[in-house]
């Protein structure tokens, strides 16, 4: 397991400097927290990620437009919804 991780984290690392990404650190990132024993679990875990970055990005762009004019309100609905979030991971597990 270990192996195949390290492999990953070096080729992510070096394609991501190879194309001059602008932040090649994330992809690295990336990489690791994917890294898992089971190979279904990274199918999941990718698709996981995958809508919770549409859901988060639909979300502020709907929180944006309800209140462009208005920071605080914007701020404090967003992090509402990170605590949302983040007790839904917690326990829901």
């Amino acid at each position: 397991f270990w192996l195949k991780s390290s492999a990953a984290v070096i080729l992510t690392s070096f394609l991501a400097f190879e194309f001059e990404t602008p932040e090649a650190a994330w992809a690295v990132i990336c990489a690791a927290i994917l890294a898992h024993p089971d190979a279904g679990a990274v199918f999941s875990k990718s698709i996981a990620r995958i809508i919770g970055t549409v859901v988060g990005a639909t979300l502020a762009f709907i929180l944006f437009y309800l209140f462009p004019q208005a920071p605080w309100i914007f701020l404090v609905s967003i992090g509402i919804w990170v605590a949302i979030c983040a007790y839904l991971s917690c326990y829901t597990r």
